[in-house]
């Protein structure tokens, strides 16, 4: 919980577990600080599908993430906040320096989110398409499937929100492509203060 001031109100940001703080937090922070000073934020990370949950059930107000996964949930709306950069992430130790895609030709491309599996490969085959047919696997936890980069044993697709890729074990391959981030909110009884943050943050992140 970051409060701004004492309060006389809150809004409830959800974002993925991955981000690091520094890259929205702060510029949100300073924003609320001069426009809504007696506003508190409270931030919860985890995974996708259980912000959407908590989004659902009241327990959040609205959730920043990347455009991988767009509900369609009745109830749920959605619109474009902004785009980040993105890259992949490999073991430094076992590739020494990359200079092109297809370094990772022989490599294999690990996932480990099932809820967005089927959008993150159309990515990654977009990224390699016209170089080679990249092998992709669900590596289960994300633990799990850094540590298995980290071995050399596959890489992994980031944002520059992430922040995973300031991590000295990886290097990091920057992408020509940006990567979508969109603000989720409920459709209908929201309070005051969601709608003003709705109509605020794009610009902020613009």
């Amino acid at each position: 919980e970051h409060s701004l001031s004492s309060d006389s109100s809150s809004l409830r940001i959800g974002c993925p577990d991955t981000w690091n703080p520094k890259m929205f937090y702060d510029k949100i922070k300073a924003s609320f600080a001069e426009s809504h000073p007696d506003v508190r934020i409270n931030v919860d990370c985890g995974k996708l599908s259980d912000l959407i949950i908590a989004l659902k059930s009241d327990k959040l107000d609205i959730v920043l993430t990347h455009d991988f996964y767009s509900p369609t949930l009745y109830g749920i709306e959605s619109e474009l906040l902004g785009s980040t950069g993105c890259g992949l992430i490999y073991s430094r130790e076992t590739f020494g320096e990359v200079t092109d895609i297809t370094d990772f030709r022989d490599s294999c491309f690990l996932l480990y989110d099932n809820d967005i599996q089927k959008k993150l490969e159309n990515v990654i085959r977009e990224i390699c398409r016209d170089k080679f047919t990249p092998t992709i696997r669900i590596n289960g936890q994300m633990a799990n499937t850094l540590f298995s980069v980290a071995c050399g044993e596959g890489v992994m697709l980031f944002s520059d929100w992430d922040s995973v890729i300031s991590n000295s074990t990886y290097g990091y391959f920057p992408l020509d492509m940006r990567m979508p981030v969109r603000i989720i909110y409920p459709a209908e009884n929201r309070t005051p203060l969601v709608d003003t943050v709705i109509k605020e943050l794009p610009s902020l992140f613009a």
